[in-house]
């Protein structure tokens, strides 16, 4: 966590929740320090559990070693979305498989084929 970043985006908004607290309901706002330090703590806390996730995998993956991909499996769509959207689903994994490629993008971010 950065210290000074985290200070100035918490200052503005307790700024601004502070006027609406006085101007809308007339309450007296937030402490912006006993906020600070309460929640500086919690960052340092979890510091050691943050890190750049990219270089972790990246790492993993030129030690040869196996890293776990998350993919949705066709068959639990059908319980969650409606029919046209279980046909889109189901042409995307045709295009993906196993989740280890990724399908060709249109110039709109759109998966190649699925849009007819």
């Amino acid at each position: 966590m950065d210290r000074d970043f985290f200070r100035d985006k918490l200052a503005e908004i307790v700024r601004v929740k502070n006027k609406t607290l006085e101007e809308v309901y007339h309450d007296q706002g937030v402490s912006f320090e006993a906020i600070y330090q309460e929640y500086s703590s919690y960052g340092e806390q979890l510091r050691k559990f943050v890190t750049d996730t990219s270089v972790l995998v990246n790492r993993a993956l030129q030690d040869g070693k196996k890293v776990p991909s998350k993919r949705i499996q066709p068959e639990l769509v059908k319980d969650h979305f409606p029919p046209n959207y279980q046909k889109i689903w189901s042409r995307y994994y045709e295009m993906v498989g196993d989740g280890n490629t990724a399908p060709l993008l249109d110039g709109r971010g759109v998966a190649a084929g699925l849009t007819g």
